[in-house]
């Protein structure tokens, strides 16, 4: 009977030791290489602040409101770090732009326009006047003249009066012109009274064409002074 020989198994190759930490590794073992850093964006732009942008936008509009928002705009970037800045400073700048043309625009409301206005309105006020006075006084002077043939001397007073009332009411007027010319025709009355005087106290016997010529200068006097109301040429 053979003897049988138990099997026999290799020999499991011997572990080796684990190499110390940070030795190299051995020659022929596979490197691992290391991972590339993740690539870095740029950073992010700060968020515009609102109202630098409305700032900027009023200003085209409502100069104040501009200057009021770039103000607290600019104080809102220096907290928070946010964007803007140069709408914020070109709202300011066109807000005070536009402050500064309201005030002079103002100053010339105020010292051109307003006063060419009350001279106008005083001139109107003036004319209505001189007007209202010339017809009554034109009215009075031609029914005078009228009873003249009957009764010269009550004529003359009539004439007198009617000129006098015209004096009193149009005494006051303040615009130049109108002025210069009621003077004007308080000169002519004047000189038509003087006349029509000079004719009663001769009984008759003057030269009537004194007087006449004396009512004709009254009367250009007037139409001189109606052509400075209405605006028309002399």
């Amino acid at each position: 009977m053979t003897d049988q020989q138990p099997p026999t198994y290799p020999t499991p190759p011997a572990s080796e030791a684990p190499a110390p930490v940070g030795a190299p590794a051995p020659a022929g073992a596979p490197g691992y290489a290391a991972a590339p850093p993740a690539p870095v964006g740029p950073p992010l732009a700060p968020k515009t602040n609102t109202l630098a942008i409305i700032s900027l936008i009023t200003a085209f509009f409502v100069s104040l409101a501009a200057v009021i928002c770039g103000h607290i705009a600019l104080s809102q970037i220096k907290k928070r770090g946010e964007g803007g800045r140069g709408l914020a400073i070109a709202g300011l700048i066109l807000g005070y732009l536009g402050l500064v043309a309201g005030i002079v625009w103002l100053i010339i409301v105020f010292a051109v326009i307003v006063p060419a206005s009350t001279s106008l309105v005083s001139k109107a006020t003036d004319c209505t006047k001189v007007v209202t006075a010339g017809s009554t006084m034109i009215t009075s002077v031609s029914t005078a003249f009228a009873e003249a043939s009957t009764s010269p001397e009550k004529a003359q007073a009539d004439t007198k009066q009617a000129t006098d009332t015209f004096k009193s009411e149009t005494a006051g007027i303040k615009d130049a012109q109108v002025a210069a010319d009621v003077k004007t025709v308080n000169a002519k009355l004047d000189a038509m009274n003087q006349a029509f005087s000079e004719l009663v106290a001769s009984g008759g016997q003057g030269d009537p064409a004194a007087l006449q010529t004396a009512a004709q200068d009254v009367d250009t006097a007037i139409g001189d002074l109606t052509a400075t109301c209405t605006g028309a040429s002399k």
